[in-house]
């Protein structure tokens, strides 16, 4: 099928021109270089069009330079992720030695895998309680040539996590509230895995305290947080009533969503 006749097909579905373009646009991004036969092109778009999103339709989803394979068994990596992940590299500029790295709630592993291909000095841990999250982010790992280590354990009640040195963590915990669902979109709500957004109980919190108390028994040197624009000054007064101190910054939006602590 030609773009346009993508276009004709999709826009059937959807309302929006520029919207029908972009996902198209994605689309052929995503598939480049695969001789598909209209039949499945048209399946394909056709779930789109349904509302599920063009990465999980692909497999594919494109963040900080590489190409990762996502499934719905992990969180659709986001542009305001890649500005966390800048925020780390720009750091370690500075640093010579070797650093063990911890990426915690990795999903794809599209975080801890971006610092290792800038930086391959470094020690990439990917963590996550998924065993099939696990499961994309080694496969990530082996399409970019990155050799790392995995982790499946949870930091709520870490067992294999207190066996590893650690220097820096970095980390997008789930954050959100059974009550927030009003505020999401529909589009994650039904296909992104829950376990990856969602916190148990009443305390959109839970992760983040436990992940520094994690690092204050490991001594690390630093924490990146990406975090949740209405609990990121909560989060700044717990942090101010450790031992550590934190540094904020806002996305390209202007919100605040980054934590750096140390």
């Amino acid at each position: 099928m030609t773009k346009q006749e993508m276009i004709h097909f999709l826009r059937q579905s959807i309302d929006s021109d520029r919207e029908t373009e972009n996902l198209i646009d994605y689309y052929r991004d995503a598939t480049r270089g695969k001789q598909l036969p209209d039949a499945q092109i048209k399946n394909e778009l056709t779930k789109i069009g349904e509302g599920i999103p063009v990465q999980y339709v692909t497999g594919i989803s494109f963040f900080y330079t590489s190409q990762f394979t996502i499934t719905q068994d992990v969180l659709i990596p986001r542009p305001e992720t890649e500005e966390l992940v800048h925020w780390v590299n720009s750091d370690l500029k500075s640093i010579s030695r070797s650093l063990n790295i911890l990426d915690i709630g990795c999903g794809s592993g599209c975080i801890g895998l971006s610092v290792k291909k800038k930086f391959p000095n470094h020690n990439i841990i990917l963590n996550d309680l998924s065993s099939k999250a696990i499961k994309v982010a080694q496969l990530n790992a082996d399409n970019l040539n990155l050799k790392i280590q995995t982790c499946q354990d949870s930091i709520l009640e870490p067992i294999e996590l207190k066996t590893i040195d650690v220097d820096i963590i970095i980390s997008n915990p789930p954050y959100i509230l059974p009550s927030e669902l009003n505020r999401m979109d529909g589009h994650v709500f039904k296909h992104e895995p829950h376990l990856a957004l969602f916190v148990d109980n009443d305390d959109p919190l839970e992760f983040y305290k436990a992940i520094v108390k994690y690092g204050l028994e490991k001594k690390v040197q630093a924490i990146y947080f990406e975090t949740s624009d209405i609990f990121h000054n909560d989060l700044l007064k717990w942090i101010g009533e450790t031992a550590y101190k934190c540094e904020s910054r806002n996305d390209l939006q202007g919100k605040p969503r980054m934590i750096k602590v140390y």
